[in-house]
C-alpha cells in the first residue's frame, strides 16, 4: 500500500508551508537584529503583520478545522516518516521558506522603515 495513499497530502503539505513561514521569519530576525539590536519589539510586530498579511488563508483553514472538530488519524501521518518522507518534508521545508522568505522581508522592511520613519 502506499504512504502517500493513506496521508491526506494536501494537509500534509499545508502543515509543511508553516515551518518554512516561521524560518524565513527567523532568518529575517537574525539579519536585522544583527544591525538593529535595540527593538526587539518591533520584530514581534512585523512577525505578526506577516503572519496577518501572508498566512491569512492558513488561520482560516485553523479555523474552519476547529470548528468542524475534525479529528484525524495522526497515526496515518507517522507513516510518512520513512527515509523518503523524511527526504521530502527536508525539501519542502527548505523551498517553503526560500519562498516565503521575499514577500516576508518586503513585509519587515516596510514595518521597520515606517518605525524609522516616526522615531526619527
Amino acid at each position: 500500500m502506499d504512504v502517500f495513499s493513506m496521508v491526506d497530502t494536501t494537509t500534509l503539505v499545508r502543515l509543511l508551508q508553516l515551518p518554512g513561514f516561521i524560518i524565513a521569519n527567523l532568518a529575517l530576525y537574525f539579519f536585522f537584529n544583527y544591525f538593529i539590536s535595540n527593538v526587539l519589539w518591533i520584530y514581534f510586530i512585523c512577525f505578526i503583520i506577516s503572519i496577518l498579511l501572508l498566512k491569512t488563508d492558513f488561520l482560516f483553514w485553523i479555523v474552519e478545522r476547529h470548528k468542524t472538530n475534525k479529528i484525524e488519524n495522526w497515526r496515518s501521518y507517522s507513516k510518512f516518516l520513512n527515509f523518503k518522507g523524511i527526504l521530502i518534508s527536508f525539501k519542502q521545508v527548505l523551498f517553503n521558506s526560500l519562498y516565503e522568505l521575499f514577500p516576508v522581508s518586503i513585509i519587515w522592511l516596510c514595518v521597520l522603515g515606517v518605525f524609522y520613519i516616526l522615531v526619527l
